[in-house]
C-alpha cells in the first residue's frame, strides 16, 4: 500500500485543519457577534455564574478551534484532535440546528473519518 493511504488522510486533515482556524479567527474579529449569534442564554448565564464573562467563553472557543486546526495540519495527535472537533461540531449543531450551517454534516463526517482512521495509516 506504500505511501498511498497517508495522501487522503492528509488532504483531509490539511482542509479540516483550515476550516477549524477559519472557525477561531472569525470569533476572534467580532467575539459578540459569536455569542450574540451562536452561544444560548443559559451557557453564558452558566459561565457568568461561576465569574467568568461570556467574551472569554468566546475567546477559550476561538482558541480551541485554532489549535484544533493548527494540530490536523500539522498532523500531531489527529485522532484527539478530530475528536475535540467532532465534540465542537456535533455540539454546536444540538445547540442551534444543522439547518443553520449544513456545512456540520459534512464536518461531522469527514471529523469520523479521522479518528477512525487506523493509526499505521497515519
Amino acid at each position: 500500500m506504500g505511501f498511498l493511504p497517508k495522501i487522503p488522510r492528509r488532504i483531509l486533515s490539511i482542509f479540516l485543519g483550515v476550516y477549524f482556524i477559519w472557525l477561531g479567527v472569525q470569533i476572534f474579529v467580532d467575539p459578540s457577534a459569536w455569542i450574540a449569534g451562536w452561544v444560548p442564554f443559559w451557557a453564558t448565564d452558566l459561565f457568568g455564574s461561576v465569574g467568568a464573562r461570556s467574551i472569554d467563553l468566546a475567546l477559550l472557543t476561538g482558541i480551541a478551534e485554532v489549535l484544533i486546526g493548527v494540530g490536523l495540519i500539522a498532523g500531531y495527535f489527529t485522532h484527539l484532535l478530530a475528536a475535540a472537533g467532532l465534540f465542537i461540531v456535533v455540539l454546536s449543531g444540538a445547540l442551534h440546528g444543522f439547518h443553520e450551517a449544513f456545512i456540520r454534516l459534512g464536518s461531522i463526517g469527514a471529523l469520523a473519518a479521522l479518528i477512525w482512521w487506523p493509526h499505521d495509516n497515519a
